[in-house]
């Protein structure tokens, strides 16, 4: 049997949600996956438990609200959350060894806008705007210049 190497991280989790920017009245569906032991770890057969916390932060730093589970395995859970105002808050997850000891911890940034403002527009979106917005007002204006001209007498056949 190999032993890993002192300090060697044998357990992982991962926070995520389903997409980095909300409106206020959006439902934010928050995963998080608790792997027990990596490949080349072991543990000893002790009893004890893993205590995975899932913890939603203000934009001051105050907890909003908060989950927590136990587990001897892997863990894998996704919670709806709803923000009640706009902001850039933090969603943390962390395993604590029988709930005493942190053993792991991972964060994701959300921002919340308020309910009268849409998320920015960027890139990709930005650019197919303007791409549908320029498409019909120039053959709008094109349509606009040969009537004006053949009317006047500019266009002859």
């Amino acid at each position: 049997m190999e032993i890993p190497p002192y300090g060697t991280p044998c357990r992982s989790i991962k926070v995520r949600t389903d997409k980095p920017r909300y409106r206020v009245d959006e439902t934010v569906e928050v995963e998080v996956a608790f792997t027990h032991l990596l490949p080349g770890c072991y543990e000893a057969q002790v009893l004890h438990i893993h205590q995975i916390r899932l913890e939603i932060f203000d934009p001051t730093g105050r907890p909003v609200q908060s989950w927590s589970w136990e587990t001897d395995a892997d863990l894998y859970r996704k919670v709806n959350w709803r923000a009640s105002g706009a902001g850039d808050y933090t969603v943390k997850a962390s395993s604590w060894w029988n709930g005493e000891k942190r053993e792991t911890e991972d964060a994701a940034h959300i921002i919340i806008f308020p309910r009268d403002r849409p998320p920015a527009l960027t890139g990709i979106r930005w650019l197919s705007m303007g791409a549908g917005l320029a498409a019909p007002s120039i053959l709008i204006g094109a349509l606009l210049t040969y009537l004006l001209l053949k009317h006047r007498g500019g266009i002859k056949r």
